[in-house]
């Protein structure tokens, strides 16, 4: 009997001792972020952490389309640069309700190419009823999560730049490269008084940009995304002329056949690139057609002299621009009906940013990534951003916001980002300035 007890025992501790070592080897083998960790052992550590009360004010701004007023965004930039103890300029390159605001922090080298932290004011329009939350509350609900418009899309990414500075300060950091943080306006609707305007001012060639960081998506997965280059973004309108008449009659030439023929070519070439994203591709290198407005008609049972179509077309960096317009142009010509296409905005091809070794502005972006044992894949980005307008003139440009884990939701209801995330990506974003400000060129 105590034979039996003995081996009883000795078997017990041996399958506890395994079990153990079994959960010590899957909680190593578990992913370095997974959605649910937590940086504090209280349940609720964001409601007294100062990074996340600053960036839930800024939220709070309705800086929103189609009219934002951008005087409170001002004044709170204002109050944290006073905090930073760092000089803030504002420029108006077009309009006095349009103000660039740069924050600078002055290297100990400041004649060589400083470093852009890149960030827009404004956001899109909200539905309030499909949010959960009011989209300008900020409401953090007991996951962590934080709802307001602009959390993703990318109010977030300015307080993090502010943050990165401010604990890259206390620990009485240095910069060899001047660092620039912009608050731009009118990202949103082209940049026209924004980005777009203000690159060709002499105050932002006085900035001696060498390299930019600026938005990019979250990340729903593991690897973060990096985006070194975008579509280019044309919109053109169709107006169809043709025959009108009573609607009762079968008439040659009327305005909808010849709307209807390049709506059907424009549909088939838009379904060559979703078989490629079915395939694979990723949605940045493909090109993106997409019908968003018809307009014309005056009644029922006339048949109008016009008809229009406009459509938001995005071409990839892959394909040959001059080639697509070639199309188009054969397209009205195949119709033969009387069509006159003009451009809401029809952009030059916008060079990528290299990711290679021969930038060393990447190898210090990427060595940090690396050091830090982060995953990331590198993409163009299927939307537009600020940094086209920087590419164009030979600046490098990174698009990058260090949330992973985290569902896509920009100009999506209920959008929001993880505390704790933002927590972590003011800590890359600390680490990737100091690697950046420190490149030798």
């Amino acid at each position: 009997m105590k034979r039996y007890q003995i081996k009883s025992c000795w078997l017990c501790g041996f399958l506890f001792v395994l079990l153990c070592l079994c959960i010590a080897d899957m909680t190593s083998c578990a992913p370095k972020d997974a959605p649910n960790d937590s940086l504090e052992n209280s349940s609720k550590w964001w409601e007294t952490n100062e990074e996340i009360q600053i960036l839930r004010e800024y939220l709070k701004i309705p800086s929103v389309h189609p009219n934002p007023d951008y005087g409170p965004c001002l004044d709170f930039i204002k109050l944290q640069a006073d905090s930073l103890n760092l000089p803030l300029k504002i420029y108006y390159p077009t309009s006095a309700k349009k103000p660039t605001i740069v924050i600078t922090l002055k290297g100990s080298e400041p004649h060589l190419p400083s470093i852009l932290l890149n960030s827009h004011m404004d956001v899109v329009p909200v539905f309030p009823k499909n949010w959960k939350y009011p989209p300008f509350a900020a409401e953090i609900d007991d996951e962590g999560r934080i709802f307001a418009r602009g959390s993703q899309d990318m109010k977030s990414l300015g307080m993090a730049y502010l943050a990165a500075i401010s604990r890259l300060q206390k620990k009485g950091f240095q910069p060899k490269r001047t660092i620039h943080i912009l608050f731009v306006p009118d990202e949103e609707i082209g940049s026209a008084d924004g980005m777009k305007a203000f690159v060709k001012t002499n105050d932002f060639q006085a900035l001696n940009v060498g390299f930019a960081l600026d938005e990019g998506h979250v990340s729903n997965e593991e690897n973060f995304l990096v985006f070194y280059g975008e579509k280019t973004i044309w919109q053109p309108t169709f107006r169809v002329k043709g025959h009108a008449g009573h609607g009762s009659l079968l008439l040659d030439n009327t305005p909808g056949e010849g709307l209807t023929f390049i709506l059907r070519k424009l549909m088939e070439r838009r379904q060559i690139e979703v078989d490629k994203v079915k395939k694979g591709v990723p949605i940045g290198n493909v090109t993106s057609i997409n019908l968003t407005k018809i307009s014309g008609g005056i009644q029922t049972n006339v048949i109008p002299e016009e008809f229009s179509a406009t459509f938001d077309i995005r071409l990839s960096p892959e394909d040959d621009h001059q080639k697509f317009e070639q199309e188009l142009k054969q397209w009205i010509e195949e119709s033969g009906a009387e069509i006159e296409v003009t451009f809401e905005s029809k952009e030059d091809k916008i060079p990528v940013t290299v990711l290679d070794d021969s930038n060393p502005f990447w190898i210090a972006f990427r060595d940090v990534l690396t050091d830090l044992n982060y995953k990331f894949q590198k993409q163009i980005l299927s939307g537009g951003t600020d940094m086209r307008f920087l590419r164009i003139l030979g600046i490098p440009a990174i698009g990058f916001n260090p949330m992973n884990y985290t569902p896509v939701l920009p100009h999506d209801h209920n959008e929001f980002i993880y505390a704790d995330k933002y927590i972590k990506a003011i800590d890359i974003l600390s680490k990737i300035i100091v690697k950046l400000t420190d490149v030798q060129q």
